[in-house]
């Protein structure tokens, strides 16, 4: 047996072409491959070539090193760096939980994955995002499962080929090569924020797949979700407050305004992010308000003043 029988896609001919290569190079060849196992299954393996002569005689050095724990940090790595991407450009929750489900399926080799939580005063699981090529919806038989999990609190694999209830339910399941699920919850710290349900089309090594949603992965997307909902929570207070609202810069610059105030005071979006408080102000107000802009407050202190604004 050579190595190129036990190395996927690896014949004697790119066998001996990486041997002439390390031996062109006084440093060797490394090179990265996928290693075939008796079984069948295949691990990520990192090949050293060096070529050595002993006497007369040409040797081939080949150290062969098992890099699945390495591969595996790494990929952890990208993925954490992905939600983190994800999460800090202008989009909503559900884009970024979208973008970041169509990730995993293409890291874990899912066919469809879906993302569930519990909203505060509500029973049972909300659909918040989903990644399926294969419909246009969500699943109906994803919500059960990730109450399945908030309930247990765990991981939990699910068989489809001996379902016949699900596969009656699902008909995009039956049609297609899915033959399991796996729910996993997604923890911050002890709370459970949310479940990811992934649809696979393996029967073997289905949790090995999802190694990469480490306790620190899961941290990061957890985290990120618990931040999105509060800046969408307080985005829809100052959006429909019927109270004035708006930021200002240190600068003096108009950064946000809600529409209670562009109604009350007769400006466009537009018009007042371009205009400095100077403008808005009643001449007699002005000194009070540079006193309060100026003021060093600390986390979670208030200013009270009063002052008047001028219309359009």
């Amino acid at each position: 047996m050579t190595p190129a029988h036990t190395i996927a896609n690896f014949d004697m001919e790119r066998f001996k072409r990486a041997v002439k290569h390390a031996e062109e190079s006084k440093k060797g060849l490394i090179i990265e491959r996928t290693a075939l196992r008796k079984d069948g299954t295949t691990y990520p393996i990192q090949i050293h070539l060096q070529v050595i002569m002993q006497g007369d005689k040409r040797r081939i050095l080949a150290n062969v090193l098992d890099i699945t724990e390495a591969k595996g940090l790494e990929e952890q790595k990208e993925l954490a760096n992905y939600i983190h991407n994800s999460f800090n450009y202008n989009r909503n929750l559900q884009e970024s939980l979208e973008r970041i489900l169509e990730k995993l399926c293409l890291n874990c080799s899912c066919l469809a994955a879906e993302i569930y939580s519990r909203e505060f005063d509500q029973p049972g699981s909300k659909l918040m995002a989903f990644y399926n090529p294969l419909i246009s919806e969500g699943s109906t038989v994803g919500s059960s499962m990730a109450e399945e999990v908030y309930e247990c609190r765990e991981k939990r694999i699910f068989d489809f080929t001996s379902d016949l209830e699900i596969l009656k339910k699902e008909d995009w399941i039956k049609k297609s090569s899915v033959k399991n699920a796996i729910a996993i919850p997604i923890y911050h710290g002890e709370e459970l924020i949310a479940v990811i349900v992934g649809f696979l089309s393996a029967t073997v090594t289905v949790e090995k797949k999802f190694a990469v949603l480490s306790r620190e992965v899961q941290e990061k997307l957890a985290g990120n979700i618990k931040r999105k909902r509060s800046e969408e929570e307080l985005q829809k207070i100052f959006d429909f407050s019927p109270d004035i609202l708006t930021v200002l810069g240190k600068d003096g610059y108009v950064r946000k305004v809600n529409p209670a105030l562009q109604n009350t005071l007769g400006y466009s979006p537009e018009e007042m992010l371009t205009m400095t408080y100077d403008k808005l102000i009643h001449p007699d107000d002005f000194q009070v308000l540079t006193e309060w802009r100026d003021l060093d407050l600390k986390d979670g202190e208030v200013a009270y003043y009063e002052s008047r604004w001028l219309t359009r």
